[in-house]
């Protein structure tokens, strides 16, 4: 019962909120016009961990170390095929990606990484107006 009234008290000052912010929804609705007769799906708000398979090449303290490295990422978008496999990351570049040192690190992080794994990145700077699709190549 203790356990039961402490969730209950810490639980009840959440929140709910948007999976998306009012700039990714906006590019999101891009993007899907834009992908509209393709035959491909976009996922949001992705894990690293939820895509990169550490199961087979690393044994436990490799592991360990990288999932603490990307434990805590996500990357904005994933255009996949019909078959889930990995098309585009897209990465949406807000005000802090210029001005924030950490977000900068975790950016060149990301580069480097999806870069290493051979995965098509491609960022886009928050824009309030149409955006240019034109490196997604379907």
């Amino acid at each position: 019962k203790i356990l039961k009234k402490e969730i209950k008290e810490n639980y009840e000052k959440i929140k709910i909120t948007r999976i998306l912010n009012k700039n990714e929804l906006f590019f999101y609705n891009q993007l899907t016009n834009f992908l509209q007769n393709k035959e491909v799906f976009i996922f949001s708000k992705v894990r690293l961990l939820d895509f990169l398979d550490l199961q087979k090449y690393y044994n436990f303290e490799e592991k360990t170390i990288i999932k603490n490295k990307v434990k805590s990422k996500h990357i904005d978008f994933i255009i996949t095929n019909k078959n889930s496999e990995i098309l585009y990351l897209i990465e949406l570049d807000g005000f802090s990606h210029q001005n924030n040192k950490k977000t900068i690190e975790n950016d060149k992080f990301k580069n480097k990484l999806f870069n290493i794994l051979n995965l098509k990145l491609v960022r886009f700077k928050v824009k309030n107006w149409n955006y240019d699709f034109k490196d997604i190549i379907l």
